[in-house]
């Protein structure tokens, strides 16, 4: 004892001295339950623990199946589509452990990010127009259970739709395509502060119980959810409201004429151009070096396409 408090050692299971007594530190029982890892560091543990106990006889070994373990050994060949099939279960698991929320059971939610038991697997399992749990937590209690995040957040949802956009597209599984529709529905119907008059319109709420938290790559991670998915679903039903809700004209929140210009300016500098450069001199290059006209007088409008001799093509 005298040498673990002088080297400032803590183990965790040790024998008192001159009294023939094992003492642990913390509960080694419930072992496969609680999942404790890595496996065959337990097993040696308790290996140890019962040659111990019984002196001279050769403590057995320990063997016993993980309630979570990997498909694949290390030593295992992996089937050529091993990698799709990590993906699809990946995805598909969030309909077996009730990430979706469904609204029969939409009241059970616990309050804010609140964190609570896991869904009880005989609800119903949503189709995304109630949203998406924000997720697992990583602690393990000593039954084996894992607390849920109840927090519907923007960011996890956006990201959540391109992921089961991008399930449909690998088998056509027309469930997880309405899954991603669903949840983009759900994130602009309900996250969205969308009152012209107040400085944060435009922005999205960072979960649904109108968190006063705001974070700029939340919208970030929901407008690249948002294009994902249109593009694989082929679909332009968002298109408005990434241009109004995200590229709002108020200033200092959205893609202003003042964010375009220090845009400008920054590419200018890494690309040491030492020459004043502006989104209009830009434009006016546009116009005349890419796309130069096919009829004499015709021009093509960058800024807006439908005033008087902006032409429609694109070279």
């Amino acid at each position: 004892m005298r040498g673990f408090l002088q080297s400032n050692v803590f183990p965790i299971l040790f024998e008192l001295p001159n009294q023939n007594v094992l003492v642990s530190t913390t509960k080694l029982s419930q072992f496969v339950t609680a999942r404790y890892a890595p496996v065959d560091v337990m097993a040696a543990v308790w290996k140890g623990v019962l040659g111990y106990l019984q002196p001279g006889v050769p403590a057995p070994e320990l063997k016993w199946q993980q309630a979570v373990h990997p498909t694949y050994g290390p030593q295992d060949k992996l089937p050529a589509d091993a990698a799709k099939q990590a993906f699809l279960r990946g995805i598909d698991w969030h309909y077996e452990a009730r990430m979706l929320v469904d609204k029969s059971w939409e009241d059970k939610l616990v309050k804010g990010r609140g964190l609570g038991a896991a869904p009880d697997h005989n609800w119903a399992v949503g189709d995304g127009s109630c949203g998406l749990l924000e997720g697992v937590c990583s602690p393990i209690d000593y039954l084996g259970n894992q607390r849920v995040s109840y927090g519907r957040r923007s960011d996890c949802n956006g990201e959540s739709s391109l992921a089961f956009a991008l399930r449909s597209r690998l088998d056509g599984d027309a469930r997880s395509a309405k899954v991603a529709r669903n949840l983009l529905d759900w994130i602009y119907a309900n996250l969205v502060f969308d009152d012209p008059a107040k400085s944060d319109y435009g922005i999205l709420k960072w979960t649904s119980q109108n968190s006063p938290n705001l974070y700029q790559d939340n919208d970030v991670k929901v407008m690249l959810g948002t294009m994902g998915t249109a593009a694989i679903l082929g679909t332009d039903q968002w298109d408005k409201k990434l241009l109004e809700l995200h590229f709002c004209t108020n200033e200092g929140i959205g893609f202003t004429k003042r964010t375009a210009q220090r845009v400008v300016k920054r590419v200018a500098n890494q690309a040491l151009i030492t020459k004043p450069v502006t989104p209009h001199t830009l434009r006016h290059y546009a116009e005349s070096r890419i796309m130069p006209s096919s009829a004499a007088g015709a021009r093509y409008s960058l800024v807006n396409p439908s005033e008087p001799g902006a032409g429609a093509r694109h070279n």
